[in-house]
Parts: C-alpha cells; structure tokens; sequence
C-alpha cells in the first residue's frame, strides 16, 4: 500500500473550505454517535464540504441525511475487503483533505483505504474510550502510525492513550467534547410542553439521571441509594432519561425488578429516549453521574448547561469536569452512603444548589462550548495540512 502523504498541489489548502469525511459506523445512537452527528453540522455550518461515512440503516445515516451528504460505505467490520475498497473509490472520486474517524474499528477500513488511495487525506481520530490491555501489536503500530493526530476527549483519555497505545504523545491533543448551549436556553412554551409529558408533579424535587441505560453508567447505583435520599428527602422523585441500549434489554429487565422490589415503581420514571433533553432538565432539581468509568461524561456537560448542580463519582473524567464545592459534589465511590449524602445535601439547601447550577453553567460556557470546540478542530485540520505540505 502506498504511503504517499502529499497534499494537493493548489497551495491554499488552509485558505478554502475544506473537504471533510467524518467516518462513524456505530449502529447505536449515543453521546459518540450524536457527536459525529453535530460535528457533520458544524462544519457544515462554518462553509466547510462535509461527508459521512456510516453504515446503512443506522441511526447516524438517519439523523445525518438533512445536514450533509451520507456514504453508507462501512460496515462496522473488523475485516472488510470491500469496505476498504468502496472507502478507496470514495476517497479518490470526492478529493477528500481530511478523514475525522469517530470509531476504533474504523481504523481497520479507512486506514487501508487511505493509504492505498490516488492522494492520501490528512487522518485524525478521536479516541473516546480507554483500553484495559496495551494495544500495541505491529498491526495496531501500523494503524496508528498513519494517523496524523488522534485527539482525546479528556485527560484521562489521554493518559490513557500514551499508556495503551503506540501513538508518540506530540501526536495527541486533548479537545473535549462541547455542548450547543443555545439548546439550553429554554423557552416557557417548551418548558411548559415538557411539564405535560413528565408524571411528577410541578415543584417537586427530581434527581435526574441521564443517558442510556445500559450497564456502567451507574442506574443500579442511584436505585440504591433511592431509600436512603427519601428517608431524609420524602418528596424526592427520580427520573431515569434514556433508551435502553442495543443488547441490554435483560439488564433493563433487571434495573425494572429493582425498582419494583425497593417499593420505588411510583418514584422512578422511565421517561426513554427524549427529543426535548433540555427542556427536561429545566423541571429536575439536579443530576447524578453515577458511572465510575467515563472517559469524558457528555452528559455532565449537559446537566451543567442546563444550569443544574451535578453529583458525580469521583472516578473517570468527571473530576475534570466537575469542580468540588462549586459546580457541585463529588464522592467516593466506595462509600457506601457517598451518593446519598450530596444528593440529599444539595436538596436541603436551595441557594447551593442555584450557586452550583450556575457556576456550572458558566464553566461550561468558557470551556466546553461546541463552537469554540469546532474552532479547536478546525485549527487541528489546517495545522496538519500545513505540515503536510
């Protein structure tokens, strides 16, 4: 395969709008799949060409159609002769300058792909999980030796990163996700659409946890903890905001039976899948993040734009997210009432949980806004197509 890195010959690369495939081929519909999603729109909306590559019948091929042009080329295989060669064909006919992957074993078909193609793209990948076992055989040293830089979302992924992985950390750059805050700003009319569609009662308190339910992200957690919070907080209402993820319906069943045997079925709600997250979280109290392994935690980010003191476990990257005692509470996970107590703390205290609501807000605002994210990315972009001139 050729390893040809030249740029086109026009000189002015950085100068024009870019040509740019953003590659997701995940069948799900979560915090990656969306950020795919958003980022396809966002570059759309600076004037820049913008492709997909996804796999067809996906959500991400749905979603993607009205704001850009979708290749449903990949297939989500580890092994795809054919995918590396309608990827190749893709790459050649569209003059593609840079190639964004969004997930890992994507590698395995645009890698060869780009390599092997009339005029080799810039390669940048965001790594969005860790690994727990090193990753550094010759053919994962192959994949990433070709890439031009692999952003992580945190640094902890980026500890991470250099740990597991045979990418130089010159070649890593930390740039989080963002968050469109202008969706956070809610109106009364979507606000008071929302209080229809939620069975609490206005003005009660409502611990929210959001995002999908599947294992890890912590659900078991706060139903446990739920006795505990009522005992001192008796009005308490908790709701669960996401859609069961592929292959977890017997999990969910589970998560179902707890709540049923800890006397909870009329203080849990199971509110699914949400178009209207913001306006959802403008009738909760505040979030929990009870997940003790995210690399990042989307949906902190979220709670936080939405103006909402979060609870957090200190674990993953949430401590690069949540500062302790001003945008909210973080506890040890292996403490047996670690959940319970800030939860309930916050609860008792309406002026905190406001000053941690919208400090939250404003930490989110300097630094995790989607658009000066999108400012970072494409100053990634042009740099590597400098340097590759």
């Amino acid at each position: 395969m050729s390893a040809d890195r030249s740029p086109p010959a026009d000189g002015s690369i950085t100068d024009r709008p870019l040509r740019i495939a953003i590659a997701c081929s995940s069948p799900s519909w979560g915090g990656l799949e969306m950020q795919s999603v958003h980022s396809a729109r966002a570059l759309r909306e600076r004037g820049h060409d913008v492709w997909l590559l996804c796999a067809a019948g996906t959500k991400v091929e749905s979603e993607a159609r009205a704001l850009c042009r979708v290749v449903p080329s990949l297939r989500g295989r580890y092994v795809d002769v054919g995918g590396i060669r309608r990827v190749r064909t893709f790459l050649d006919e569209s003059e593609i300058d840079v190639v964004h992957l969004e997930l890992g074993r994507d590698l395995w078909t645009i890698v060869p792909a780009a390599r092997s193609a009339k005029r080799r793209p810039a390669l940048i990948y965001t790594q969005r999980m860790q690994s727990s076992v090193d990753k550094k055989d010759p053919a994962h040293q192959l994949l990433y030796r070709s890439l031009d830089r692999v952003i992580a979302i945190s640094e902890v992924v980026k500890a991470n990163l250099v740990k597991r992985f045979p990418v130089p950390e010159e070649r890593i750059v930390v740039i989080p996700n963002g968050v469109d805050l202008a969706l956070y700003d809610v109106t009364p009319e979507a606000r008071e659409a929302a209080t229809n569609t939620v069975p609490w009662k206005p003005g009660v308190p409502v611990v929210a946890l959001l995002g999908r339910i599947s294992r890890g992200k912590g659900h078991t957690k706060l139903i446990e903890a739920a006795p505990a919070i009522l005992e001192r907080a008796p009005e308490t209402q908790f709701a669960l905001i996401g859609s069961v993820s592929d292959g977890e319906e017997e999990y969910a069943a589970d998560l179902d039976a707890r709540i049923t045997a800890a006397g909870l079925a009329g203080r849990v709600h199971k509110l699914g899948f949400r178009d209207d997250v913001p306006a959802v979280l403008s009738l909760c109290t505040l979030l929990v993040a009870p997940s003790e392994s995210e690399s990042l935690g989307n949906v902190v980010l979220e709670g936080m734009a939405a103006g909402l003191p979060v609870v957090a476990a200190r674990s993953g990257a949430f401590p690069e997210l949540v500062v302790h005692g001003e945008t909210g509470l973080l506890y040890d996970v292996k403490d047996a009432n670690g959940l319970a107590d800030p939860v309930t703390e916050i609860l008792a205290d309406q002026s905190l949980a406001a000053r941690f609501g919208s400090a939250g807000r404003a930490r989110v605002t300097q630094n995790y806004d989607r658009a000066r994210r999108t400012d970072h990315v494409l100053k990634l972009y042009k740099d590597v197509l400098a340097e590759r001139k």
